[in-house]
């Protein structure tokens, strides 16, 4: 921004010398250059916004990138085929990464039916994130 500072310098510099000459159309371009150079200004500052908002995306993208290229489905789910500090090696919910690209470790949960003479066992998988239910 230091050539912006540097216009709205010349230009004040430029309405001090203006008083001098008694010029109207020369003081107003002054007054409209000096609002131009204002509204650049503005622009600017909302696309180094945008810049930040773009890269930020863009390195979020990369990351779920390199993390998708070492996953692979097993049944329901996904799992690492390489390590990533931080995660276990899975299972995650695949749902939860297609459509967030967040990897979100599913959980083994028994459900227990029948009579107490004969207990039945059913083990799911379940993600605590999107609720899904999935039978292992």
């Amino acid at each position: 921004m230091g050539n912006i500072e540097l216009a709205l310098s010349t230009v004040k510099k430029l309405r001090e010398l203006s008083k001098e000459i008694q010029n109207l159309d020369l003081k107003q371009l002054i007054v409209d250059l000096r609002s131009q150079i204002l509204d650049l200004k503005e622009e600017l500052l909302e696309l180094r916004q945008e810049n930040i908002e773009l890269r930020s995306r863009f390195e979020q993208i990369a990351r779920q990138t390199e993390i998708r290229a070492k996953l692979e489905m097993r049944g329901n789910a996904y799992y690492l085929t390489e390590p990533i500090e931080g995660y276990p090696d899975g299972p995650f919910c695949t749902t939860c990464f297609d459509v967030e690209g967040t990897l979100v470790v599913l959980h083994r949960r028994e459900h227990i039916y029948g009579t107490s003479s004969h207990p039945k066992t059913e083990t799911f998988i379940t993600c605590g994130r999107c609720a899904r239910n999935q039978r292992k």
